[in-house]
Formats: structure tokens, C-alpha cells, sequence
């Protein structure tokens, strides 16, 4: 048994070989930021609740005594949001590259291509071009042919009942 579980540590297979614990990381930094930014946004909810709690002497008939600005608060809920929501993108990135098996660009470019079918991970991009050139030099040509035709259409007929 010793001989398979040290086979499956060098394989890359295994969760405590370095690749994975590499893949990890991105995972594990992205639940780490996710712990942060929930801690901003459980401060920053309990500090705007606080605000709207009015002093014990205050009458409550009165309006609080710091002004409230919309516009600054809009801005900090929106700062707040988009912390959150790149901190489960990251998270979330890193999970996937894990789940995956992919721990490089140049990896991910392969497993992007390979379902593809493209060429073998060549550039192609300019064949995508040269085709829509292509299609659209023939659509031009069809396009002032159709125009000649019609003028001479249309120059037979005025010749004919100027006649």
C-alpha cells in the first residue's frame, strides 16, 4: 500500500502533492478574502445602524443629529458589493482551476481549445478574418453588379419611350 500511495503523491493526483497545494492557494486566498470583506461589510452595517440610532435625550421628533448623504452611502455600499463579489470570484476561479486540474495559463489555453477542436494550439484567429473579408468582398461585387443591371434596366427603358 505504501508503494500506491507514494504513486499517487507523484502522479499530481494526490491533494497533498505540490501542484495541488499550488491550486489550492488561489482557493484558500479567496476564502481568506472573502472572511475579510465580510468583516467590512458586517462593520460597515452595524456603523450606518448606529448612525440612525438616535442619542437617549434626543426628541424623536426631531431629525438625527448627523445628516445622512445618499450619495456617500451609495458609493460605500457599492465599493462594499463589488469587494464581495471579487473575493467569491476569486474563490470560486481557484475552486474550479482545482476541481479541473489546471494549475497554468498555458493549461487552461489547452483544456479551452482541446473540446474546440481547433488546431492543434496553433493561431488561427486570421481565418476567422479572411473568411468575413472574403464573404464581404463577394457580397460588394454581387451588390454593383445588381446595381450595373438595373441601370442598364433602366437605360433601355428611357431610350425606348424617348423613341
Amino acid at each position: 500500500m505504501d508503494r500506491r500511495a507514494q504513486q499517487a503523491v507523484d502522479d499530481g493526483w494526490s491533494i497533498t502533492s505540490s501542484r495541488s497545494r499550488r491550486q489550492l492557494g488561489l482557493f484558500f486566498a479567496g476564502s481568506t478574502f472573502v472572511v475579510l470583506s465580510s468583516l467590512v461589510t458586517r462593520r460597515a452595517v452595524l456603523r450606518r445602524h448606529q448612525l440612525t440610532r438616535p442619542a437617549f435625550f434626543h426628541p424623536s421628533n426631531m431629525p438625527p443629529i448627523t445628516p445622512i448623504n445618499g450619495a456617500l452611502e451609495a458609493l460605500d455600499a457599492l465599493g462594499i458589493a463589488t469587494i464581495n463579489v471579487f473575493s467569491y470570484g476569486i474563490m470560486f476561479g481557484g475552486g474550479l482551476l482545482w476541481a479541473f486540474n489546471i494549475s497554468t495559463l498555458a493549461e487552461l489555453k489547452n483544456r479551452i481549445k482541446m473540446p474546440l477542436d481547433l488546431e492543434s494550439g496553433e493561431e488561427n484567429g486570421n481565418n476567422s478574418e479572411d473568411y468575413a473579408g472574403n464573404w464581404l468582398a463577394a457580397a460588394i461585387v454581387i451588390k454593383e453588379e445588381e446595381e450595373r443591371q438595373n441601370r442598364a434596366r433602366k437605360e433601355g427603358i428611357s431610350k425606348e419611350t424617348s423613341s
